[in-house]
């Protein structure tokens, strides 16, 4: 199933705290893939993204190093809370590794041929790793849909656990390389349950749709944007915090908005809510995140908001409405919903 997706172009650097679990020194920057931006991550910086407790994870995205290093740097790690599991590392020849760290010593697992990394062009990379604390774990990478390498029969886990819950890219390296950057665009991430999504997705796009207009229930009230069109409210870029939001305080209280056109991409593999959003008050405020066909409504269970605003992600496999693959349709003719639970 997907857990996470970002196309790095509905925020700024200054908002990335609220999406991510740990931010140092990287950016969002323009030179994404079509035209986006993309997330910058420049010598000895990182991010990190907490994810559920996961026994395999799928990870995909699209890299572009502007130089090749004399020297090797971890691109992608994996981690249980604090305890490296895994990583994935570009090396000094352009090729890939994969190392692992069985009672804390590194062991290179797995590399690739040498020059199949690309400098001044993205690449689309995607990494599957089962874990495990005895020899049963594997390791698959692939590079623009082909096969790199694929390794069985090993134990991936460092800890006393058979998962993952922490993701980390950083371009970590010492030496005299300031100008020298890692770009990120078309990030997904997946784990290997349900009957969707569950392994390689392919080299995918992450596109961002924006509220276009009010759907067919608006119980919210707003502060800001055009008065009467509470879409007007929620569609900027970067958000813009207590400038213009709507709110409610009512348990019950719907609003929806219709979402700008998807185009006509081959496929639709997943769909993810995003609400920057935070409460005013003392109470447990719990806001729903979910679709719309216009007359049903699917949401999650809810997340608890902090007086602080955060980014709240709710990831659909499939329409919550109909529980069938996604269309074109469906996103056209429907409506992104927020629901306030409690």
């Amino acid at each position: 199933m997907l857990l996470f997706c970002d196309s790095f172009d509905h925020y700024d650097t200054a908002h990335m705290g609220e999406k991510y679990l740990t931010v140092n020194g990287v950016s969002i920057a323009s030179g994404g893939r079509e035209g986006g931006n993309c997330l910058s991550i420049p010598r000895n910086t990182l991010i990190s993204k907490a994810l559920p407790n996961s026994n395999e994870l799928i990870v995909g995205f699209a890299f572009n190093p502007s130089e090749i290093l004399p020297v090797d740097s971890d691109i992608l790690q994996f981690f249980d809370a604090s305890n490296l599991q895994g990583a994935l590392r570009l090396n000094s020849a352009n090729g890939l590794d994969y190392y692992t760290y069985p009672g804390g010593h590194e062991t290179l697992i797995a590399t690739s041929d040498v020059g199949i990394v690309n400098l001044g062009t993205y690449q689309y990379i995607e990494i599957k790793v089962l874990f495990s604390t005895a020899s049963t774990g594997s390791i698959t990478l692939q590079m623009n849909g082909g096969n790199i390498y694929t390794v069985t029969g090993i134990q991936t886990s460092s800890t006393s656990n058979n998962y993952a819950n922490v993701i980390t890219f950083e371009f970590e390296i010492n030496g005299n390389f300031s100008s020298a950057v890692f770009s990120l665009d078309d990030l997904y991430v997946c784990d290997g349950t349900g009957t969707v999504n569950n392994d390689f997705l392919g080299d995918v796009g992450v596109e961002l749709l924006l509220p276009n207009g009010d759907g067919t229930v608006n119980d919210f009230s707003q502060v800001g944007g055009t008065s009467g069109e509470n879409y007007t409210s929620v569609n900027e870029v970067p958000p813009d915090d207590d400038s213009s939001y709507v709110y409610s305080s009512n348990p019950g209280d719907v609003d929806t908005y219709t979402l700008a056109s998807v185009g006509s991409p081959s496929a639709i593999v997943g769909v993810q809510i995003v609400a920057s959003a935070r409460k005013d008050d003392s109470y447990t405020r719990v806001l729903g995140l979910g679709f719309s066909d216009g007359t049903s409504y699917a949401f999650n269970d809810g997340d608890s908001l902090t007086s602080d605003y955060q980014m709240y992600t709710q990831p659909f496999d499939q329409n919550p409405i109909t529980s069938a693959d996604w269309t074109i349709s469906d996103l056209d003719d429907g409506e992104l919903a927020i629901k306030v639970i409690s």
